[in-house]
């Protein structure tokens, strides 16, 4: 019988799909795309796509988030689940989804996660 997928109680927030559509042409996107996949991912997440759009919302977060990702100074286990259990309690699935391979490949197992 095939794993019931995690669902936090009252249900994951918002849509499946991005209420703002990430930009998936120009100059950006295809650096971004490029530098992904060497890290092993087919497409880079939507958040770095749909950030872009408004530069004065991007670099800032991008220096924020770089403190956390690839190479932050927190544990990659412990970043794993920080970032899940912060997606969880906002019922956020777009991020859940994100992490929960980042955390198996980081070496969270299933019944941790």
């Amino acid at each position: 019988m095939p794993a019931k997928p995690l669902t936090p109680s009252g249900g994951w927030l918002g849509t499946a799909s991005p209420r703002i559509a990430p930009d998936k042409d120009g100059f950006f996107t295809r650096l971004v795309t490029s530098a992904v996949r060497r890290m092993g991912r087919a497409e880079p997440p939507n958040i770095f796509l749909t950030l872009h759009r408004n530069p004065s919302i991007f670099w800032p977060w991008l220096l924020f988030a770089s403190r956390f990702m690839p190479r932050g100074t927190i544990a990659e286990l412990d970043r794993e689940r920080v970032i899940l259990r912060t997606a969880w309690n906002c019922r956020c699935r777009y991020e859940w989804e994100q992490h929960v391979d980042l955390a198996t490949k980081a070496g969270l197992t299933k019944e941790e996660i």
